[in-house]
């Protein structure tokens, strides 16, 4: 586990979709993630979350902690093209892809992602 008290830039960045953002936060462990990770969602999966006030994950783009980060537009289109994904996981496979970063996906979708890649 990483020291809580590492400055932020020696964290993995690590991309975030919905579904995994919501299961963890019905668990009660969202609150772990800044000490793991620096947190990165798109655009799309940030509408995700708060489509549903009061829903699981819902407050969670209110937190310090989640960055916002869009994808470039090429990777986007590439991926975009690749995939029959959800725009949130297009966004948040693109973003992953751009930054280098780890991506946590739930299973299916990153089975289908892995398959098509």
């Amino acid at each position: 586990m990483t020291d809580s008290t590492s400055p932020p830039s020696e964290k993995r960045l690590a991309v975030f979709d919905t579904s995994p953002l919501v299961f963890l936060d019905v668990l009660g462990y969202t609150r772990k993630l800044p000490e793991l990770h620096r947190v990165v969602a798109p655009p799309a999966v940030i509408e995700e979350l708060t489509a549903l006030p009061g829903e699981p994950g819902s407050g969670l783009p209110a937190k310090g902690w989640l960055e916002r980060r869009t994808p470039e537009a090429e990777t986007l289109r590439r991926v975009g093209g690749e995939l029959t994904e959800g725009k949130g996981e297009k966004e948040a496979i693109a973003l992953a892809v751009d930054l280098r970063a780890l991506i946590v996906l739930n299973d299916k979708r990153a089975r289908s992602a892995s398959a098509s890649g």
